[in-house]
């Protein structure tokens, strides 16, 4: 069974997000509009988590509240910590793709210790970029989505190493499963790349 889609399939910017469009302009279902309504439990039970730690820890401001305020105090706390880590994390990514391509980037200090670990990554395995940012989509289930990437180590990745857990094998060869050992990053060289605000602060002092 197949879909009345017609590729290619294009991704366009939509108010604060995107859209997928076939190539008549019709729209077709993105895949995380699609998995919206499947339960989360994990999500769930760490909604209900965050929630009575906050309580916890601000029980005296809480106390001082009417009834309204401090149920509307207590449903926004799971946001005043689950929005920051989005935030940083997007960050990160739009950080990735440009210096998986050799590019100098700014580096905002809250974020520099993720970046260094991309880094890491990057030059221990020689990291070369395939595809970035690629839309995909499934002709026979009728819906869409956006890859972050597809890399390509051309020197292999030694077994066991500390990032990947599963490598897609070549046609032909068996699966692996690869066990994740990250006591072994410690001894990955690393090269250092400075963004620019760290070169200017170093020319500079």
């Amino acid at each position: 069974m197949t879909t009345d889609y017609r590729g290619p399939i294009r991704r366009v910017k939509s108010g604060k997000g995107h859209k997928y469009l076939d190539a008549n302009g019709a729209r077709v279902p993105g895949v995380t509009t699609m998995i919206d309504g499947i339960r989360k439990k994990a999500i769930e039970n760490w909604s209900a988590t965050v929630t009575a730690e906050y309580a916890v820890d601000h029980w005296d401001e809480l106390s001082a509240m009417s009834l309204s305020q401090r149920l509307k105090e207590l449903n926004r706390a799971r946001f005043l910590v689950k929005d920051p880590a989005a935030n940083r994390g997007t960050e990160v990514h739009n950080i990735a793709v440009p210096l998986l391509h050799g590019k100098d980037v700014d580096v905002p200090d809250e974020i520099a210790g993720h970046v260094e670990s991309l880094v890491h990554f990057f030059d221990a395995y020689d990291v070369q970029p395939v595809l970035t940012e690629f839309v995909v989509f499934s002709h026979t289930h009728g819906y869409a989505g956006t890859g972050d990437v597809v890399l390509d180590f051309p020197n292999g990745l030694p077994e066991p190493h500390p990032y990947v857990s599963r490598v897609l094998p070549a046609p032909g060869e068996p699966h692996r499963n690869l066990r994740r050992d990250r006591a072994t990053a410690r001894g990955l060289p690393l090269r250092r790349h400075l963004s620019r605000r760290e070169r200017h602060r170093a020319t500079n002092d």
